[in-house]
């Protein structure tokens, strides 16, 4: 067994700790990759290697049979880190029979619900806030829609005159969308436009 690689028969766990060598030559290329080891180039060309092997936790959940369970122990325990101290929290919890394979799938499960679940919620916050911020402009725009027309009320004949305060009051007590806005806008316009062609 490598340095790097710890077995606790107790509790069938095997413990690759990550490593990562420098090396050149072909003769050692073909060595390290028959140990497992993942090489890539280093230097772009130059004949620089590195080998390396990533953290790896591997569980005996039938007799001979290991399973990579990497990444349900670093969820459970909620570690971005692989430490030589959580595994040994681990091989204790397994001895005492507080965590299994089904246990950390479970867990990994209710995470998974927990990361959707907290991404459906950021989602609709981020969608209320700009629902909120459409609202408040499209208030102001109203408001300024309003304000407009009144300052043209003493242009206007009569009649249009009437027309025009008949859509303020209906502008005041409507729900607050942008579509409204574009409706009374365009109206608004639309009579004052006609007021002014009949003055021709």
């Amino acid at each position: 067994m490598a340095d790097n690689e710890f077995e606790y028969k107790a509790v069938g766990v095997r413990y690759t700790r990550s490593e990562s060598i420098t090396f050149q030559g072909k003769q050692n290329w073909i060595a390290y990759k028959k140990k497992g080891y993942q090489i890539k180039d280093w230097g772009g060309g130059s004949g620089n290697w590195i080998a390396y092997k990533k953290t790896k936790i591997e569980l005996e959940v039938d007799d001979g049979n290991w399973v990579d369970v990497t990444s349900l122990v670093r969820d459970y325990y909620q570690r971005q880190k692989i430490t030589k101290s959580l595994i040994d929290k681990f091989v204790q919890d397994l001895a005492s029979n507080n965590v299994n394979y089904e246990i950390l799938l479970k867990a990994q499960g209710n995470l998974e619900k927990k990361k959707q679940d907290d991404e459906r919620n950021k989602i609709a916050a981020e969608k209320a806030k700009k629902d909120a911020l459409n609202y408040e402009s499209t208030k102001k725009a109203l408001e300024k829609l309003v304000l407009n027309i009144e300052n043209v009320l003493s242009q206007v004949s009569a009649g249009t005159k009437e027309e025009l305060g008949q859509l303020i009051v209906e502008i005041k007590g409507s729900e607050v969308t942008a579509d409204n806005y574009s409706n009374y806008h365009r109206l608004a316009v639309s009579l004052i436009v006609k007021e002014r062609e009949s003055r021709r």
